[in-house]
């Protein structure tokens, strides 16, 4: 984040950073966030996400052990990158299409993608 001069950054397990809170780990400020959308848009929490969950399921974490991990990482990306509407490599690769997306990343402890 520090190196991006990212103002936020979240991952799957829950936990989110923010840059005005020192980059600490807080699920205080998102949880307010979340009530203050409710709040004035006078909309429950269902329906505020409903239509996002319907159109990006999420499969949650799915982690596989895989002997040279980089190598790998750039066959995928170079076999899935001419297909997609766009490609984000802010964390790994995230490559969007018309109906689905997905994100692959190493992870930076074990030879695993995530």
């Amino acid at each position: 984040m520090r190196e991006h001069t990212a103002i936020y950054g979240g991952e799957m397990s829950g936990h989110h950073y923010f840059k005005d809170f020192y980059f600490s780990d807080s699920g205080m400020i998102p949880w307010l966030l979340v009530t203050e959308i409710m709040s004035k848009t006078n909309q429950p929490l269902s329906e505020l996400v409903l239509k996002r969950m319907q159109q990006y399921p999420i499969s949650g974490e799915i982690n596989i052990k895989v002997h040279q991990p980089e190598q790998l990482l750039e066959e995928i990306k170079n076999h899935y990158q001419t297909q997609s509407v766009s490609v984000d490599d802010i964390d790994g690769y995230s490559f969007d299409f018309d109906s689905w997306r997905f994100n692959l990343r190493m992870s930076n402890t074990e030879p695993w993608f995530g």
